[in-house]
Protein backbone atom coordinates (compact mmCIF):
# COMPACT_ATOMS: atom_id res chain seq x y z
CA UNK A 1 0.00 0.00 0.00
CA UNK A 2 1.60 3.36 -0.82
CA UNK A 3 0.84 6.87 1.24
CA UNK A 4 -0.74 9.23 -0.80
CA UNK A 5 1.46 12.29 1.03
CA UNK A 6 0.63 15.53 -1.11
CA UNK A 7 -2.58 16.04 -3.75
CA UNK A 8 -2.12 19.23 -5.82
CA UNK A 9 -2.73 21.36 -9.17
CA UNK A 10 -0.17 23.26 -11.37
CA UNK A 11 -1.81 26.62 -11.85
CA UNK A 12 -0.64 29.04 -14.23
CA UNK A 13 1.83 31.25 -11.93
CA UNK A 14 3.69 28.02 -10.77
CA UNK A 15 4.79 27.58 -14.67
CA UNK A 16 8.17 28.44 -16.52
CA UNK A 17 7.62 30.08 -20.43
CA UNK A 18 7.15 26.41 -21.88
CA UNK A 19 4.04 25.86 -19.96
CA UNK A 20 5.25 23.62 -17.51
CA UNK A 21 5.67 23.48 -13.50
CA UNK A 22 8.61 25.03 -12.87
CA UNK A 23 11.29 23.36 -10.70
CA UNK A 24 10.80 25.50 -7.39
CA UNK A 25 7.30 24.62 -7.36
CA UNK A 26 8.12 20.47 -7.44
CA UNK A 27 10.42 21.06 -4.43
CA UNK A 28 7.82 23.23 -2.80
CA UNK A 29 5.59 20.44 -3.23
CA UNK A 30 7.65 17.76 -1.54
CA UNK A 31 8.42 19.93 1.37
CA UNK A 32 4.65 19.49 2.10
CA UNK A 33 4.47 16.23 1.40
CA UNK A 34 6.93 15.43 3.83
CA UNK A 35 5.35 17.20 6.60
CA UNK A 36 2.38 14.21 5.49
CA UNK A 37 4.48 11.70 5.67
CA UNK A 38 6.27 12.50 8.90
CA UNK A 39 2.44 12.86 10.38
CA UNK A 40 2.03 9.39 9.10
CA UNK A 41 5.22 7.88 11.17
CA UNK A 42 4.04 9.98 14.53
CA UNK A 43 5.74 12.81 14.16
CA UNK A 44 3.99 16.25 15.47
CA UNK A 45 4.72 19.88 15.76
CA UNK A 46 4.39 19.48 19.62
CA UNK A 47 6.80 16.13 19.30
CA UNK A 48 9.19 18.40 17.84
CA UNK A 49 8.74 21.03 20.41
CA UNK A 50 8.92 18.31 23.41
CA UNK A 51 12.00 16.38 22.10
CA UNK A 52 13.73 19.78 20.54
CA UNK A 53 14.79 17.81 17.71
CA UNK A 54 13.68 17.95 13.89
CA UNK A 55 15.03 17.20 10.59
CA UNK A 56 16.35 19.15 7.73
CA UNK A 57 16.53 18.52 3.66
CA UNK A 58 19.86 17.49 2.91
CA UNK A 59 19.73 16.44 -0.80
CA UNK A 60 17.17 16.72 -3.45
CA UNK A 61 17.67 14.41 -6.34
CA UNK A 62 14.75 14.25 -8.48
CA UNK A 63 13.91 12.26 -12.24
CA UNK A 64 11.33 14.55 -14.18
CA UNK A 65 9.74 11.42 -16.15
CA UNK A 66 6.99 13.98 -17.66
CA UNK A 67 6.05 17.87 -17.86
CA UNK A 68 3.15 18.74 -15.59
CA UNK A 69 1.36 21.35 -17.67
CA UNK A 70 -0.72 23.91 -15.74
CA UNK A 71 -3.95 22.74 -15.05
CA UNK A 72 -2.84 18.94 -13.99
CA UNK A 73 -3.65 17.12 -10.90
CA UNK A 74 -0.95 15.77 -9.53
CA UNK A 75 -0.26 13.46 -6.24
CA UNK A 76 3.06 12.63 -4.67
CA UNK A 77 3.01 9.04 -3.13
Amino acid sequence: MTLLTYQGIVYPAQCDAMGHMNVQFYVAAFDQSLWHLMAAAGYSASWIGEHRQGWADRRYEIDFRRELPVGSLFEIR
